[in-house]
């Protein structure tokens, strides 16, 4: 990360999106962007403006109706659409030039944007229930703030019945695709298992994030103060800016067990991560397959340390809600796609029912409620263009929770809390820290994107059938 003036700082970005974040307001801009040049742009630029604007409405819909609903407003706050000025997406655009990665720049801010979706900026410690507007609550000036962006990935094996490649069974897709990537994109394949991660035992969990800080990629990040410090693009020295961090007394206390600062801060990571909410409204479609996650991938390099480690997962601990609603797809693409293939044919015949049914949005009303109800699938004929709808739909939230990403933030407070009820965490030192936790990258997956998800499957399997894959 690195500043493109004194007000912003670039954040990331990835295919659809570029992030960018106001340092004044403590928020985070959204651009959308574009492969199309600018010197083409004019004479389209308000029938695309309208467009963009359009399609953030949609997020915003679904994020605030859909995701806000599964996951909890605990987790996650919906952004706000906000308008910006003609010509401000160009200039920044030219500004963020410098601090991009490489590959990412074949596509710029779409210069015809007059709105971009804002929020807060969640390296930053702030309070759900406070927040009627995008604002994040600053840090006290004597204090700094890390944080973590960790992208957790599908967090469990399938085990539907339609799959017909054993590999599917054994190892992740995070893994098969890790695999597969990592020779094109990266000097290694990642070490991360995302099973290990969602396991609920605390030393696979604590195996999980030391992998994530040695194969970064694109699954973690870690700011200071909002300021990016440890990545894959730039690594610092970790132990110095953790250090730094959470002070002297960590390095000289007698009684810590000789924890370094990566271990102690591992220690919270995964505290945050298991941290229980005492509200919360469980997806009806089966969370209670998360609370016994002992499922094992092929490829990871955990080996089992402690046979009696009780499983821990609680009620509403964020990996939980996640993992929660990653299940709704209890289909694999290859059940998905059939009933992809009869909405088609059906919408051919009747073309009223896909608006109808709302599969393109709007995300609003009782059309995409039905995802998480259980009763609806129970309900509902497996022949019945319903079962598939609903299946279908099921199956694109699922994907957007995969592809979501949590951010961690921590601060080191003087003394105990005097309010007990508001969340806190506490090392092995002592000393504790208040923290909040966010879901964010919530968007919705295209209906016409499911053929893309099996194209992508079977090239994946047979990518991996050539690497020689175990698969027992």
């Amino acid at each position: 990360m690195m500043a493109v003036n004194d007000r912003w700082l670039y954040r990331g970005e990835g295919n659809i999106n570029l992030v960018l974040a106001d340092t004044e307001e403590k928020n985070v801009y959204r651009f959308v962007k574009t492969k199309i040049k600018p010197e083409k742009c004019h004479e389209d630029n308000d029938i695309r403006a309208d467009q963009i604007r359009f399609k953030l409405q949609k997020t915003v819909d679904y994020v605030k109706k859909v995701m806000k609903p599964l996951l909890s407003s605990v987790y996650v706050i919906p952004p706000l659409l906000k308008e910006i000025p003609p010509g401000f997406a160009e200039t920044l655009n030219g500004a963020v030039k410098d601090a991009r990665p490489a590959h990412r720049k074949g596509k710029d801010i779409d210069f015809a944007a007059r709105s971009a979706l804002v929020l807060p900026d969640f390296c930053y410690v702030f309070k759900p229930d406070s927040l009627s507007v995008p604002q994040s609550l600053p840090s006290a000036q004597h204090q700094s703030t890390i944080s973590i962006e960790i992208k957790p990935k599908t967090g469990f094996l399938s085990t539907s019945e339609h799959i017909k490649h054993p590999i599917k069974l054994k190892v992740c897709k995070f893994c098969m695709s890790s695999r597969v990537k990592g020779r094109r994109m990266w000097l290694k394949p990642s070490s991360y298992c995302p099973l290990d991660l969602f396991s609920g035992k605390r030393s696979r969990v604590r195996h999980a994030i030391h992998a994530l800080l040695n194969t970064p990629q694109n699954n973690l990040k870690i700011c200071k103060n909002g300021e990016e410090v440890y990545s894959e693009y730039l690594k610092e020295d970790l132990t110095k800016v953790l250090e730094s961090f959470f002070g002297k007394q960590i390095r000289t206390d007698e009684n810590a067990n000789k924890k370094n600062s990566v271990d102690v801060f591992i220690d919270l990571v995964v505290d945050a991560l298991h941290c229980p909410m005492t509200s919360w409204s469980p997806v009806q479609n089966g969370p209670n397959k998360g609370r016994d996650q002992n499922q094992h991938c092929l490829n990871s390099s955990y080996s089992e340390t402690s046979e009696n480690e009780k499983f821990n997962f609680p009620s509403g601990c964020i990996l939980e809600k996640i993992l929660s609603v990653q299940y709704l797809d209890d289909l694999d693409i290859e059940g998905i796609y059939p009933l992809y293939e009869q909405l088609q044919n059906h919408f051919l015949k009747f073309p009223e029912d896909r608006q109808k049914f709302c599969m393109d949005g709007p995300y609003r009303g009782d059309a995409w409620c039905v995802v998480s109800n259980n009763n609806n699938i129970e309900s509902a004929n497996k022949d019945d263009i319903l079962y598939a709808m609903i299946k279908v739909k099921q199956f694109l939230v699922a994907q957007t929770v995969k592809d979501c990403s949590i951010i961690l933030a921590l601060q080191k407070l003087d003394e105990r809390p005097e309010n007990l009820s508001e969340p806190f965490l506490m090392d092995s030192y002592g000393h504790y820290y208040k923290h909040s936790l966010a879901i964010i990258d919530l968007d919705p997956k295209p209906f016409d994107k499911i053929p893309l998800y099996l194209k992508h499957d079977i090239a994946m399997i047979s990518t991996c059938e050539k690497l020689n894959f175990p698969v027992s």
